[in-house]
């Protein structure tokens, strides 16, 4: 999160859910500017490949105070350090916000939802940023 003045820009009293990046304009003086995120544009695809795999997770959704509201068991379809698509019978809106927890590990992490989708197979899927750190793949089979 990011407070950019008084207001918030004006696409956000249009739709809350809409997502920002931050681009550095000088690093000298500590000034950068917010651009939206195109839903499905290359800001929001991560540059890394993901391996297509099913990693059993705990997937829990938090409503806009930070409380889990609803919780499931599911598997991923593919991973990435910075991002996965999960299989989910929940349904969750673009922009909120929920924990991936590994049911192996015990590793958790915060993303965030850039898009919600069913596959050609009927199967619905989110796909999720993550943003408080990085999924480790090493050792991962």
């Amino acid at each position: 999160m990011a407070f950019t003045g008084k207001r918030p820009p004006a696409s956000y009293a249009n739709e809350p859910a809409t997502l920002y990046e931050i681009d550095a304009v000088s690093a000298e003086d500590n000034m950068w500017r917010v651009r939206e995120v195109e839903p499905g544009g290359p800001s929001s695809r991560s540059e890394q490949t993901r391996l297509q795999m099913a990693l059993s997770v705990r997937l829990e959704v938090f409503d806009f105070e930070g409380r889990v509201t609803a919780s499931e068991q599911t598997v991923t379809e593919n991973i990435s350090p910075r991002g996965a698509a999960v299989w989910t019978t929940l349904k969750v809106e673009r922009g909120r916000f929920v924990r991936l927890t590994s049911t192996e590990t015990g590793l958790s992490v915060t993303a965030a939802v850039r898009a919600a989708r069913s596959g050609a197979d009927g199967i619905p899927r989110l796909h999720l940023e993550f943003i408080d750190r990085q999924w480790p793949l090493e050792g991962i089979e």
